[in-house]
């Protein structure tokens, strides 16, 4: 039998060191893929985006060294940084 474990988050998306927008995006975890964590972002009325990450990144990203940026709450602040490549 396969478990599935949701949460759904406030996300912040730095534009530049003055701006953000909020982001609403969702965390899913199947034992069914046990190695994977899924993110669904929201950006717009019914679009969505959705990343895949290895479970063991995210795992040591909240669990690792203290990073270095902390949220407004006081909490642990993890930053993903997406970047492409020119082909």
């Amino acid at each position: 039998m396969n478990t599935t474990v949701s949460c759904e988050l406030h996300l912040r998306l730095v534009v530049s060191s003055e701006s953000s927008l909020p982001v609403p995006a969702g965390l899913r975890y199947d034992t069914a893929d046990p190695y994977a964590v899924h993110a669904t972002f929201h950006t717009g009325a019914e679009e969505t985006v959705e990343w895949v990450f290895a479970r063991d990144l995210l795992a040591e990203a909240s669990t690792g060294p203290p990073a270095p940026a902390t949220s407004e709450s006081g909490r642990r602040a993890v930053t993903v940084r997406a970047s492409c490549a020119s082909p």
